[in-house]
């Protein structure tokens, strides 16, 4: 897969406005696959991102425990927590495959999905490169073979 961008950012405050300004590139029916390690930044970047499309930065809550949180922006956002999903029976009682969402779906983890329910998706890898710099890499939508 092919970067279709690359941000180096060098503290969560970056990492944050970086997801702010990915969301406007953002349409209905997007579903974002954020990967990377623990503590990467992967929830800080989901926050830009909602925040990006109109919703209340307090409201946004990382849900690990929950698996699904939703979110009214301008447009609904769906975001999902994958870290804890140890089968397919867990991955089924999230809901992010119950009919077509009309929004957007940001998916924490979401390397963890079968490759074909990532088909169309974008992904999001997040890279440490030290205690704060963060390398942000962008691909384009995954085909079914990804």
């Amino acid at each position: 897969m092919i970067p279709v961008a690359i941000i180096t950012t060098n503290n969560p405050g970056e990492t944050h406005n970086a997801g702010r300004a990915m969301a406007q590139s953002l349409t209905l029916g997007d579903m974002v696959i954020v990967a990377g390690d623990l503590g990467a930044g992967k929830t800080t970047l989901v926050k830009g991102i909602c925040e990006g499309l109109g919703a209340k930065p307090r409201e946004v809550r990382s849900p690990t425990f929950t698996l699904v949180n939703e979110y009214q922006g301008t447009i609904p956002i769906r975001h999902a927590d994958l870290y804890r999903v140890e089968s397919l029976r867990d991955l089924e009682t999230t809901g992010l495959f119950d009919g077509q969402f009309e929004g957007v779906t940001l998916v924490e983890w979401g390397e963890r999905l079968a490759a074909q329910s990532r088909t169309g998706a974008i992904i999001i890898r997040i890279e440490e490169l030290g205690e704060s710099q963060r390398r942000i890499i962008v691909e384009n939508p995954q085909t079914v073979d990804g």
